[in-house]
């Protein structure tokens, strides 16, 4: 009894310490899903390698000691983004399935016969290139698929407020193309593509015809306004007292972006953010885009 305590308490402390790994490792370049994929994969293959060859309690209740975290996580995140939409769910479920589907690949091999040091090489090294070239591939393109909603709707009523008091309402925007971002001081991501919204800022902020707002929510204002203070990006800052305008467009999770055309629809939503994902690109096509379309009676 006390090996398959100790057993079970290795298989957690393993798994706990490969998600570690992982999410620093996406975290520390930009929240890139590229290197989640990559890292997943080879983390939790090895994690299966090494703890399939150990005794203890059935493979399927390890292989959940090792994936706890990763489906705590998905756990937790559906239920404060609840209801899911497609993306959403897809990019719950990605998280955890992709971590046990490859500590099982790894109990697996660890069960075949004569496996030996070459096996273990042979198995990693094929999972690192392959996942690195399926990342490539495929990531950019599903990031942001998963980000973007390009459902057109009504842009409802909104104020928030600069970090000196000046009331902003949507009203003031008639006619105008308009990118809203909300962001907070403690979001790894939201930080991130702030560099990316000020790249866009600096092509197009000069124009008459086009708004900017970096608007903090979700936060502290002290924190928010120290780090719009302290960050060198020039596009205008504001501030969300009481998230009133971040609830009233539906928005659940920072960082959330908006564009609005010079009808005062909403033409593309998009949440969260990835490195992989090219936002500058894309998002300043479509910005673009509504730039070039005549203003409403033109």
């Amino acid at each position: 009894m006390k090996r398959i305590l100790v057993s079970s308490a290795i298989d957690l402390i393993a798994g706990l310490a490969g998600t570690a790994v992982v999410l620093v490792a996406t975290d520390s370049l930009g929240v890139d899903l590229r290197v989640y994929l990559v890292t997943a994969v080879t983390v939790f293959l090895a994690i299966g390698l090494w703890r399939g060859g150990s005794e203890g309690l059935p493979a399927w209740v390890r292989l959940l000691l090792i994936c706890v975290m990763p489906f705590y996580s998905a756990v937790s995140s559906g239920f404060r983004h609840w209801p899911l939409d497609a993306g959403m769910f897809l990019y719950t479920a990605l998280f955890p399935a992709t971590q046990w589907a490859f500590a099982a690949l790894g109990f697996r091999l660890r069960s075949g016969p004569a496996f030996d040091r070459r096996r273990w090489v042979t198995a990693l090294g094929a999972a690192l290139v392959g996942s690195a070239l399926v990342a490539a591939v495929t990531m950019p393109s599903f990031s942001r698929w998963l980000a973007t909603d390009t459902t057109v709707r009504p842009m409802p009523p909104i104020a928030f407020e600069t970090f000196d008091l000046q009331t902003v309402r949507s009203e003031d925007w008639t006619g105008k193309v308009v990118l809203i971002d909300f962001w907070a001081s403690w979001c790894v991501p939201c930080v991130a593509e702030l560099r990316e919204i000020d790249a866009l800022y600096a092509r197009y902020g000069d124009r008459d015809d086009v708004v900017f707002w970096a608007v903090g929510a979700q936060d502290e204002r002290q924190a928010a306004e120290r780090f719009a203070a302290t960050s060198s990006y020039s596009f205008p800052w504001a501030w969300d007292p009481d998230n009133a305008a971040f609830d009233a467009l539906g928005t659940r999770t920072v960082p959330s972006l908006y564009l609005i055309d010079r009808q005062g629809r909403i033409r593309l939503t998009h949440v969260g953010y990835t490195v992989d994902e090219g936002l500058e690109e894309h998002v300043g096509r479509r910005l673009a885009e509504l730039i070039a379309e005549p203003p409403p009676g033109g």
